[in-house]
């Protein structure tokens, strides 16, 4: 991929995506699963542009949403309704509506009101809503505490302590069909013994609950992906582990459901930015960026570890360098002594790599700074797949007494 060749045609910063190991990240998972009883359910949240999805949907991969809006991307990305599943612990009136009125697979209660909820907009409806129960495991992850999701003190799913009454509730509910068990420990999770831990916790409580009907088992996402370089258990070994822990559900007609986002995304995608300034300040070397922590905030939110290079090819002897953006906030560093080169300079182009999942998603406008655009690279093709705003549509958001403008 020719980064430089981009930055011809392309303002920086931007997002480039590799077609080519999208589809190969694919192909790990739909490869290593072949034989089981497994559905693959990209989580949309990673990384939602439309094209992405696309290239899941057409190796029979469904959806794993969490809002009205996901689903939205995910239909015009061609994923069939009765393979996505919805998560979300607070999910809105409207998301439960438009899952419903589109004939989503499967909602994903995580509260014991909220069964009482979906109940009565199914009946309102006249349709029965396919439900799982998201349960909280007490299993934790070894992944950064932000984004470990089944300890005891975390927001997600119900208790087991609390399933009787779960279940009490749902069985006197006509509108509902009770489908599904669903977990999901954490994201970014690299040891493969942890989601042994969750998934032979989840196979015991199924079994305990089969006798209601449920035909499938939700174990969620978290395979992680090796920012750094390090050995990762990868797809193959997650596989192995839940043939073992699931041999005999599977036997028994029961499909597993698994929830990758990140594994599918993350290595796909590059921030492409240009140095602005390069800052000397007492024993510190900042190279300040035109790209910030609104366009990919992970490092400031989760302190988290993105490759940085420079695009260009330098002699230099490489320095220990704060890698900046422009937001007026001291978090906006996206790495502490990192070797760059010692001439990288103003108009440098810098590769951020990593940035697949989580990145263009989880931006904001923040400083008023416009969205990125998106370019999807599938050999020598270069694709818009999503374009920046131009400085008067970002304009055009703005309200003036009460008119847009």
């Amino acid at each position: 991929m020719d980064i430089l060749a981009l930055t011809q045609a392309h303002q920086t910063p931007f997002y480039v995506y590799d077609a080519a190991v999208l589809r190969a990240r694919v192909g790990d998972l739909t490869s290593a699963f072949k034989g089981q009883l497994v559905s693959l359910h990209y989580a949309v949240k990673a990384n939602d542009n439309p094209a992405i999805i696309a290239m899941a949907a057409r190796e029979g991969i469904g959806a794993c949403l969490v809002s009205a809006g996901e689903m939205r991307r995910a239909l015009k990305g061609g994923m069939t309704p009765d393979l996505m599943l919805m998560n979300g612990v607070a999910k809105s009136d409207e998301d439960i509506r438009f899952a419903l009125s589109h004939g989503i697979g499967q909602l994903n209660v995580e509260s014991i009101p909220e069964i009482s909820v979906i109940a009565d907009i199914a009946r309102d409806m006249g349709v029965i809503a396919n439900i799982g129960v998201r349960i909280n495991p007490e299993v934790t992850a070894d992944t950064h505490s932000n984004i470990a999701t089944g300890r005891r003190t975390d927001k997600f799913g119900i208790l087991v302590e609390d399933l009787p009454e779960a279940r009490r509730v749902i069985l006197s509910r006509p509108e509902l069909k009770w489908v599904a068990l669903s977990c999901h420990i954490g994201s970014q999770v690299h040891n493969v013994e942890n989601l042994r831990m969750g998934y032979t916790v989840m196979a015991d409580i199924f079994k305990s609950q089969m006798d209601a009907g449920l035909d499938r088992l939700d174990l969620g996402g978290g395979f992680g992906v090796s920012y750094k370089g390090d050995n990762f258990s990868g797809p193959a070994e997650f596989a192995a582990v839940i043939a073992e822990v699931t041999r005999d559900l599977q036997a028994a007609g029961i499909r597993i459901q698994l929830e990758p986002g990140r594994y599918i995304a993350a290595e796909a995608g590059t921030l492409v930015t240009r140095v602005v300034q390069v800052k000397h300040s007492g024993e510190t070397h900042f190279v300040m960026l035109d790209a910030g922590m609104n366009n990919l905030l992970r490092p400031a939110l989760y302190e988290a570890y993105h490759p940085i290079s420079l695009v260009r090819t330098s002699k230099a002897a490489p320095i220990p360098c704060a890698v900046a953006g422009p937001i007026c906030e001291s978090s906006d560093i996206f790495g502490r002594d990192r070797m760059l080169p010692a001439d990288i300079a103003r108009g440098d182009v810098v590769a951020i790599g990593y940035a697949g999942a989580y990145g263009m998603t989880m931006s904001s406008q923040y400083n008023a700074r416009p969205h990125l655009a998106e370019i999807m690279v599938d050999g020598n093709q270069a694709t818009l797949i999503r374009r920046a705003f131009t400085a008067e549509e970002f304009d055009d958001l703005t309200l003036q007494n009460g008119v847009r403008k």
